[in-house]
């Protein structure tokens, strides 16, 4: 017995190879039979790389980031540093000195203002580096003592730049410039600079929102009490003014039992310390600039959990909702858009037209949420490649960091002799000379990053298709192999790399003509060098431009999606790509339209009920969580930065959850329509059974016929062999 179980079992899969045999020709998924496909541009993709590693090399050589974070003195002598003596700048430590002040930042305001500078030109970082400063170990504050800042030739004579000295060492001290300068306002530090200091007044308020007793609303309703200390109503319950006093002390003073608070942080600004409006405007932008970088302190952890794991939640929610209720959703929106724009005896026609049009985009939503429930290890996917991107991003602004100040500290050729001091016009002692080759560097570093972008972009996308594809392709969806992610990564790796850096190649060329020209465009611009004529050429162009991006990028997926399921190179993939658009058109814009209107709405749908959380956590904080959890929430000066960021982060967590359900959308519905084109003649399709009733009548039922007979077959085969070993035993 045990050996006629064993021939049956034998029996049984020679069976299933032979039937998997006479079909691999219908079958254009292969597992096994790839090569490597486009190598050349992947050695071209190798060697670019080699190149941006030369040039970062070069770059950590000779750059110096410190210039970028604490910023240079009069002389060119990088704050918070120090530096063996140079041709141009004799030996000097700074480590003490990390701050830069603009001791006359008046005057050559003035001085900018007078040269044409407007209002955008004047906070661009790049003004600040023809401002005079000085290295000093703490930003001045006014006191009852007069302080006036130096500009000290050599520190280790005199020491501290800021002192009650008003007379000038005339050996140590650049007179041009006018120094000594006296201290006329508080400044406070901001990213190592010190900026002129708005003065605010906080005032913070408080009260209870426990819900009220029957006696205490009887209470006010007689007229016992004139306020009420808990409830919602802002009349009978208004805020308190917590004064100095904590406001938790102030509540617990006010209703001791209390459970649910709520605060109110009112800010007035009560004036400034100083004169000058165009001084005043730079202090409040940079001052603004701290009160968000604070509030994002406060809120880190809620935006965290709001922007990243409830939207998480919510995407499965709604991937949840499509699944079961998608064509509720479509049918819902059809007929109100039907209420709005036909009249009654056409509507009837255009419902039955549009719901014959939209019957396939529901059953392929319907088949990507069956593979996507087969694979779930698939939706966490996409944080593989943010990863690598934002390694990628880390490491490129590190290293343009060090391109960007590796240039040369060199000697003007005149001086002001006039008494004036003009650090915008060149008339500094020392200066930053760039390197000729140095914007050259940048940009192929920029070449570099958008397209090594590209291709994590291209391959997490072909990864996603080649997933969705192998389960298509897969007669028995039970029998489908473990792993089939971890398939699909190596199968992209291995065979098709080159593929991937191809299409990334000619897409990041159109995105470098695109920032070359708001790049001439900006440039233009600041020298008011523009036109009527040349705003017109480059509104053309950048629409042109923008329409190419995007139906390149349209192209590249759908070539990826090919080269994924049958493993061609870039060229034929991106052939066959185009003539199935073409020849199922209708088909592929139905679903893409209702896809992308799906997707659409997921996405508002999280970010929306994500920020509502953090509305209300921010509006109700709870007081049993842990603080770390809700930070410091009652403090924030203005709950609109924390709610916005709280919005950007879930609207990208949204589009990483929903891109892989959308690739998997396209993958389904390009593998349906090869499915078609294949197997057109033979009438034996590999689409499931949901999938074959979207078909024409005539294949339809000849589909549907295959099908049964293909079980019948199989089974039939199967009782012959048993009943011949039966026999011969």
């Amino acid at each position: 017995m045990m050996e006629n179980q064993e021939m049956i079992e034998k029996v049984a899969v020679e069976d299933q190879k032979s039937i998997e045999r006479t079909l691999e020709s219908t079958n254009p998924f292969k597992h096994d039979k790839r090569k490597c496909t486009d190598v050349m541009v992947l050695i071209l993709f190798l060697f670019f790389w080699i190149g941006m590693l030369i040039i970062a090399g070069n770059g950590y050589r000779h750059g110096k980031p410190q210039r970028l974070l604490y910023g240079t003195d009069w002389m060119g002598r990088t704050c918070g540093a120090s530096s063996d003596e140079t041709k141009y700048v004799p030996a000097y430590d700074l480590t003490n000195y990390k701050y830069l002040l603009y001791p006359r930042l008046f005057d050559d305001m003035k001085a900018l203002v007078a040269a044409g500078y407007d209002s955008q030109q004047l906070v661009h970082p790049s003004t600040f580096r023809k401002l005079f400063g000085v290295c000093v170990s703490a930003c001045p504050v006014l006191s009852k003592k007069t302080l006036y800042v130096h500009a000290y030739i050599d520190y280790r004579i005199q020491g501290n730049p800021i002192n009650e000295e008003e007379a000038s060492a005339v050996k140590n001290e650049y007179l041009i410039a006018g120094s000594p300068w006296k201290v006329e306002m508080n400044t406070t530090n901001v990213l190592y600079r010190c900026v002129a200091l708005t003065k605010v007044e906080v005032i913070q308020h408080v009260r209870c929102i426990d819900k009220c007793t029957d006696q205490e609303v009887e209470r006010y309703q007689n007229g016992s009490v004139n306020t009420l200390t808990c409830g919602m109503d802002n009349e009978k319950n208004p805020f308190i003014n917590c004064g100095a006093q904590s406001c938790n002390d102030v509540i617990t003073a006010v209703r001791p039992s209390c459970k649910s608070s709520e605060t109110m942080r009112e800010e007035r600004e009560i004036g400034t310390t100083i004169q000058d409006p165009v001084t005043q405007m730079i202090s409040r932008r940079w001052f603004l600039l701290v009160r968000w970088l604070g509030d994002l302190q406060k809120a880190a952890v809620p935006v965290l959990i709001c922007g990243g794991l409830i939207a998480l939640i919510l995407g499965f929610f709604w991937l949840l909702l499509l699944r079961y209720w998608a064509s509720v959703f479509v049918m819902y929106f059809i007929v109100q858009d039907l209420n709005l724009h036909c009249i009654e005896w056409e509507c009837r026609s255009k419902i039955i037209k549009r719901l014959i049009r939209i019957q396939l985009a529901i059953g392929i939503i319907r088949e990507a949420s069956k593979a996507l429930q087969s694979m779930p290890m698939l939706t966490f996917y996409p944080f593989i490649p943010t990863f690598f991107a934002v390694i990628l991003v880390a490491y490129w602004i590190v290293t343009a960091t060090f391109i960007a100040t590796s240039d040369h500290l060199v000697i003007p050729s005149t001086f002001p002799v006039n008494g004036t001091f003009l650090h915008y016009n060149d008339t500094t002692q020392v200066q930053i000379q760039e390197k000729k080759n140095r914007k050259y560097f940048m940009l192929y570093h920029l070449f570099g990053l958008l397209w090594t972008n590209q291709v994590i972009q291209a391959a997490a996308y072909t990864t996603i298709a080649g997933a969705f594809c192998e389960y298509y392709w897969t007669r028995n969806k039970q029998e489908i192999r473990r792993r089939p992610v971890l398939r699909s990564i190596w199968r992209t790796l291995r065979y098709h790399f080159g593929s991937i850096a191809f299409g990334s190649l000619i897409l990041t060329w159109v995105q470098i003509l695109r920032i070359i020209c708001a790049y001439m465009d900006e440039n233009l611009n600041r020298l008011k060098q523009i036109n009527k004529v040349w705003k017109v050429v480059r509104m053309c162009l950048q629409v042109l431009l923008w329409c190419f991006e995007n139906c390149l990028k349209f192209l590249n997926k759908n070539t990826f999606i090919l080269i994924a399921m049958t493993g061609q190179s870039f060229g034929p993939a991106m052939k066959d790509s185009f003539l199935l658009l073409q020849t199922h058109a209708a088909r592929i814009a139905t679903v893409s339209i209702l896809t992308r209107f799906l997707m659409l709405i997921g996405k508002v749908f999280v970010t929306t009920f994500s920020m509502l959380s953090m509305f209300l956590l921010i509006r109700y904080p709870p007081h049993e969580v842990p603080r770390f959890l809700v930070g410091d929430l009652a403090n924030l000066t203005n709950p609109l930065l924390p709610m916005l960021l709280v919005g950007l982060l879930s609207y990208t967590t949204s589009c990483f959850f929903f891109d892989v359900y959308g690739t998997g959308i396209e993958s389904i519905l390009l593998c349906f329509c090869k499915d078609c084109h294949v197997n057109k003649t033979s009438q034996d399709f590999y689409m499931t059974k949901d999938l074959v009733a979207f078909l024409d009548g005539p294949a339809q039922s000849n589909a549907f016929t295959k099908y049964k007979n293909r079980i019948q077959c199989t089974d039939d085969q199967m009782i012959q062999k048993f009943h011949s070993i039966k026999i011969e035993n």
